[in-house]
């Protein structure tokens, strides 16, 4: 009988990926009448209020005075900016790009990781993410008219790697802290931080249609609140590579989505860009599974000299020879 945990997380890992289809396009639509600041401003005032209402059921503590300097730096980082470049960056790219390079950040994720935590990127891992590059290449050519790294290609790019940064960090502090305090920690400080955009959003507010407001209260409540919430909960029993599917999945469904409602179509060489990228992301995160053939090294008794040969080379006079693994 399947686990009621289990279950769970599977009907949150889809709840989740729903959600994020439509989060790009609800951003696309609300731009049209907000500035990337007041619409941040909107989106999170809407969360930190959703956040509140929450914690009267569920109890928060009060951070450690020697922790509030990294939560506060975490929000502004985790929060502030990373949703700041995603708005600026979404101005002039498609919402299935925009999702898919958001997407990337695995990549990010593993290169951090090697320098932080010493993890080692083999040479599987390494043809993933050149493939990724190579990706992103062609998407920026689609999406940018040519141009090989445009604007709105390097801001969505800095995002992907602020969120690989605050998913390392996030990762620590959820030794110490539930992932609901976490989420409130980060949103209500990164909120902070967004109301220099106020007189922004207050004029933008008044003349808003309803469509848009729509779409910065849908924002508001499930990408950011609702969303946040889950995905630290799932982040706290299960690894990032586990979850990364669907991650890499999203954004063909945010594709979709943009099509059907806003009626958007990616370029046909930001498609097959798309493509190469997911193939590279997936390639990548399953490295570890894949066969690699690891040569061994034999030398004679007498150590005159050495030969270099793979499992399949057929060595005369075998039994005179030793294998160094």
């Amino acid at each position: 009988m399947p686990n009621k945990n289990n279950l769970f997380a599977v009907f949150n890992v889809l709840f989740i990926l729903f959600v994020w289809s439509f989060t790009f396009t609800e951003i696309t639509i609300a731009l049209q009448e907000f500035s990337p600041g007041g619409l941040a401003l909107f989106r999170f005032s809407i969360a930190s209020i959703v956040l509140v209402l929450l914690s009267f059921k569920q109890k928060i503590r009060i951070p450690s005075k020697t922790d509030i300097p990294i939560l506060i730096l975490s929000g502004f980082i985790g929060i502030t900016i990373y949703h700041l470049l995603i708005m600026y960056g979404q101005i002039h790219c498609t919402a299935g790009v925009a999702s898919l390079l958001i997407s990337t950040y695995p990549i990010f994720l593993a290169i951090f990781s090697s320098f932080i935590y010493k993890e080692l990127i083999n040479v599987n891992k390494w043809i993933g993410i050149l493939m990724c590059f190579l990706g992103i290449s062609l998407v920026s050519l689609g999406e940018n008219n040519g141009i090989l790294i445009g604007s709105s290609t390097l801001l969505l790019l800095c995002a992907a790697i602020v969120l690989s940064l605050f998913d390392l960090n996030q990762k620590n502090l959820m030794k110490k802290y539930t992932p609901f305090e976490l989420t409130c920690y980060f949103i209500w400080s990164g909120t902070l931080f967004l109301f220099i955009f106020t007189p922004d959003l207050i004029r933008e507010f008044q003349l808003a249609s309803i469509k848009s407001i729509f779409a910065g209260f849908y924002l508001g409540i499930f990408p950011s609140a609702i969303v946040y919430v889950l995905w630290a909960k799932l982040l706290s029993k299960f690894s990032a590579s586990t979850l990364s599917l669907v991650c890499y999945i999203s954004p063909f469904f945010a594709m979709l989505v943009a099509f059907l409602s806003i009626n958007q179509v990616p370029s046909s060489l930001a498609m097959y860009g798309s493509l190469v990228v997911f193939l590279g992301i997936v390639f990548m995160t399953f490295a570890h599974k894949l066969s690699t053939i690891k040569p061994k090294i034999y030398y004679l008794a007498k150590n005159k000299f050495c030969i270099k040969s793979y499992d399949f080379f057929d060595l005369k006079n075998r039994k005179n020879l030793k294998v160094i693994k």
